[in-house]
Formats: C-alpha cells, structure tokens, sequence
C-alpha cells in the first residue's frame, strides 16, 4: 500500500519498533503525514456531522465518527470520545444518554447500544415536520411569441367605427371625432358668425309705442316690445345690454 518515501519510512520505522498493531501504526501515520490542513477537513466533517434518532443507524454514526476523531486526535481517551459525542445530539437525546451511561467511560458498544434503546424505545429527537419533498413536473413547451400575441386579434379590416360607422379604425381614432386628441376641435357656430361690427355711435331709428311683455317687478329684466326701424323687437330697457334701448 505504502510507496515512495512513505515505503522507506515504514521500512525504516519497523527495525526500530517491534509493535505490528494497526493502532500503533495508524497512530504514527497520523503523527507523520497528518497535515493541519488535513486535520481541520477532518474535524469539519466530524463537527458537522449531528446524531438525529430516526435518519441515521447508531452503530454507524459511533463508528464514522470515532474514526474521524482518531485522525485529528490520534491520542483521545474513551471519557473524552463519549463527551465529544454527545456534544453533537439534541438536549434531551443528550441527557436520556448521559443518565442511561454507567460511567463516564463506557466503551464503544455499550454507547451504540443506548443509543439504539433510545431510537426504539422513545422519539426523542425526531424531526416532527420532516421536509416534504415537491414532486417536479415537467415543463410544457413553450409557443411560439408569434402565435401567441396573434391569438385572438381581429384583422384591422373588420374594425368598425360607431362614430362614424366605418371600417379600418376604432372610434377613439376616428378623424371625424370632434373629441379626437390629433384632430382640431371644430369652431362654434355662434362664434364665426358672432356679430357684426359696430360703431361706437348710437342708432337712431323710429321707435313706436312699447308694451311691457315680461313682469316688471324690482329685480327682474325688463323685456319691452317695440318696433324699431319697422321691424318688432323684444329688446331690454336699458338693463345692461350691450345694446340698449330708451323709449320715448
């Protein structure tokens, strides 16, 4: 298994040491090319990985982990292996345990075996939501852009117009449309025709007899009718028109 300087370096350690164990020599294995980079990988591992009753077999986590820890602390007593051990369980795993332990320093197996008791016997520590899993359903095929912003439009030949009932426009674009933003708002009749231009002088013309045709009680218009130049008229006695008119 071993070549190159880690063969002449196991050459040379075994005529000096007479102990052919596998825990004697993992230990000096460890003392020669454990790096501190290698070392920290391994206690990352060990710290990362927690004892949850129901998702791991006890017997397996002891193991993995006690073989973790004998990487970076080669030297470690059983008291300080079922410490470190029981740092990574949940409290009250931890204290179901340590109250189940005779001793501080219970070997390997009687450990495995209380915390098996513990798995069968009780559900301490169990996840009680464990993670669903969503079932991932395939994608559907996506159409096309074109089809999609096509569907369901009307061909601009069958547009119709309700202002001026035709086709190839909507109301809101009629050129028609009096209310339309691009076109100019039609003028007022009553304003191009307006009125005609007048002096500044008065007019005189022959006014006959008036009669009143409207109430003249205070605060009303006085609506008087009147012939003026041959023709009748309803006009205002001087009540603030533009034009007024004075009888005789």
């Amino acid at each position: 298994m071993l070549t190159g300087t880690a063969l002449l370096w196991y050459e040379t350690m075994r005529l000096s040491h007479h102990d052919t164990t596998w825990a004697f020599w993992r230990t000096e294995i460890c003392k020669k090319f454990g790096h501190s980079a290698w070392k920290r990988k391994k206690q990352n591992a060990f710290s990362s990985d927690r004892f949850i009753p129901g998702e791991t077999a006890p017997a397996q986590w002891v193991t993995r982990q006690y073989n973790w820890l004998r990487c970076f602390e080669p030297t470690i007593d059983n008291e300080s292996i079922n410490f470190k051990l029981l740092n990574l369980m949940d409290n009250e795993v931890e204290y179901a345990a340590k109250n189940a332990m005779k001793k501080p320093d219970e070997d390997l197996s009687s450990f495995i075996n209380i915390l098996e008791d513990i798995c069968d016997k009780t559900r301490l520590g169990r996840r009680r939501f464990p993670p669903k899993s969503t079932p991932t359903s395939p994608a559907a095929p996506a159409k096309p852009p074109s089809a999609v912003g096509d569907k369901g439009k009307v061909p601009l030949s069958d547009v119709k117009c309700y202002s001026c009932k035709g086709t190839g426009h909507t109301s809101r674009t009629c050129p028609k449309n009096v209310n339309s933003v691009d076109e100019e708002p039609e003028a007022d009749p009553a304003t191009e025709q307006g009125s005609d231009h007048e002096g500044e002088g008065p007019i005189i013309g022959a006014i006959s007899s008036s009669t009143a045709a409207v109430d003249t009680s205070r605060g009303r218009n006085n609506l008087v009718q009147m012939t003026c130049c041959d023709k009748d008229c309803l006009v205002l006695l001087d009540s603030g028109a533009v034009r007024s008119v004075v009888g005789k």
